[in-house]
């Protein structure tokens, strides 16, 4: 039940993305023409009125850009909405699927199209970068990044490419989780007006969330200021190696287990609270 309910979750939205997604793909294209008349100002005479509007190009593709990516996640996050807590709600709840089936659908909708418009944004990037001619010394790079690496620096640099992936998927199920948690408490405490309590959540949240962050890292950095650098000078160059994927694994778990506790406590109010009306 979890795939039928995932397939239509995806199939809802990709009625939309993919014209926002082909847009970019277009942007991406006058972008990268424009900045290869930037480049090639200094040695091609181009009329000065046409590097104006090259600049003006690059400017609205990067606008665009972000217009694509705030307007993929709207449509996810006004589905959750729409699905759940407004009168589509009762049509919802009735399927023959139990609500935390319903929630995982949701959820690995919302992350797959956080994953997807990324990856977009990145293969508009590459194109904008290939067509201004940017890219042209990329191949050198890697060529000298991995000239002479051995077997094990190959398989070191892909665990921590790895626990990178991880920690970034469980942060993308964060970010998605503290939305859907907001969502749902917007429309679990009004009555009317749900969405806007949920945005309104939304922003408290955040602002919460910054301060305790912030104030945490400060105070981290003041206790540990004096330990960081005589724990580095202690440890020889290989136990830093060591440590460096045991420090990401840890911080994985970590982003993991906040994932996981937002996740049952939307799980937590639509089976024992969820207004409707």
């Amino acid at each position: 039940m979890l795939r039928k309910l995932l397939k239509y979750d995806m199939r809802a939205i990709w009625r939309i993305w993919w014209l926002l997604g082909l847009s970019a793909m277009g942007l991406s294209v006058v972008g990268g023409l424009a900045l290869r008349i930037l480049n090639n100002s200094g040695e091609q005479a181009f009329p000065a009125i046409l590097e104006v509007f090259a600049g003006l190009a690059v400017f609205a593709c990067i606008m665009g850009f972000v217009a694509f990516f705030i307007g993929s996640e709207l449509l996810v996050y006004y589905r959750f909405y729409k699905n759940l807590f407004t009168d589509e709600g009762y049509l919802t709840f009735t399927l023959p699927a139990s609500r935390a089936k319903i929630l995982a659908s949701k959820t690995l909708n919302a992350c797959l199209w956080l994953v997807l418009s990324v990856l977009t944004l990145g293969a508009c990037l590459i194109i904008m970068l290939a067509i201004s001619g940017s890219l042209a010394d990329f191949p050198t790079f890697l060529k000298f990044f991995f000239d002479g690496a051995d077997v094990f620096s190959l398989l070191y640099i892909l665990l921590l490419a790895v626990e990178g992936i991880i920690i970034l998927l469980a942060g993308s199920w964060v970010s998605v989780g503290l939305v859907h948690f907001c969502i749902t408490i917007g429309a679990v405490l009004a009555k009317k007006y749900k969405l806007l309590a949920a945005i309104g959540i939304y922003y408290l949240l955040n602002m919460v969330l910054s301060f305790v962050l912030q104030a945490f890292m400060i105070l981290g950095v003041f206790a540990t200021a004096g330990a960081i650098e005589p724990l580095f000078s202690a440890l020889s160059e290989t136990e830093i190696m060591f440590f460096i994927p045991l420090l990401l694994a840890l911080i994985a778990v970590i982003v993991t287990s906040v994932a996981l506790l937002i996740h049952y406590l939307i799980l937590g109010k639509l089976e024992r609270r969820l207004n409707l009306a």
